[in-house]
C-alpha cells in the first residue's frame, strides 16, 4: 500500500513542482539525443509520462543523503523498486514504439533517468524544492 501512495504523491507532487522538473528532464532528454541521436519527441513524451515516479525515488535519494531518514534500508528499497519499475516502463515504451531495443537505447534510458534523478536530488538538496510536503 505504501508503494501506491509514493506513487500517488510522487505525481501530485510533479504537478505542483512542474517548472522545477523541467531542469532535469530536459536534461535527461539532452542526454539521450546525445546518445541516441534521433527521435528526442519519443524521449521527452517518455520523461513527460514517467517524471511523477523520478520524483519519489529522488525524495528518497536525498532523505538517504541528508540522513534525517529513519528507515534507511525502507527508502533504499523502495528506491530500487521504484528505479526498477521506471526501467520496465522505458523498456516496454521503446519496444512498442521501436520494435526493438539495443545496447545504444539501453544506455540513453537508464543514463539518462540516472542523470534526472542525480540532478533532482541536487535541486532538492540545495534549494529544499520539493521538501514543503
Amino acid at each position: 500500500m505504501e508503494f501506491f501512495s509514493m506513487l500517488i504523491m510522487g505525481y501530485v507532487l510533479y504537478t505542483l513542482s512542474f517548472l522545477y522538473c523541467l531542469i532535469p528532464m530536459t536534461i535527461q532528454i539532452a542526454v539521450s539525443y546525445v546518445i541516441v541521436h534521433k527521435q528526442v519527441w519519443k524521449v521527452a513524451i517518455m520523461v513527460l509520462l514517467t517524471q511523477g515516479i523520478i520524483v519519489p525515488i529522488a525524495r528518497m535519494s536525498s532523505d538517504i543523503l541528508n540522513s534525517t531518514a529513519m528507515n534507511f534500508s525502507s527508502n533504499a528499497i523502495f528506491s530500487l523498486i521504484m528505479f526498477a519499475l521506471l526501467i520496465i516502463i522505458g523498456y516496454f515504451t521503446y519496444i512498442s514504439i521501436e520494435h526493438k531495443m539495443n545496447l545504444k537505447k539501453w544506455m540513453a534510458l537508464i543514463v539518462g533517468y540516472l542523470v534526472n534523478i542525480a540532478v533532482m536530488v541536487v535541486i532538492m538538496l540545495k534549494f529544499g524544492v520539493i521538501d514543503f510536503l
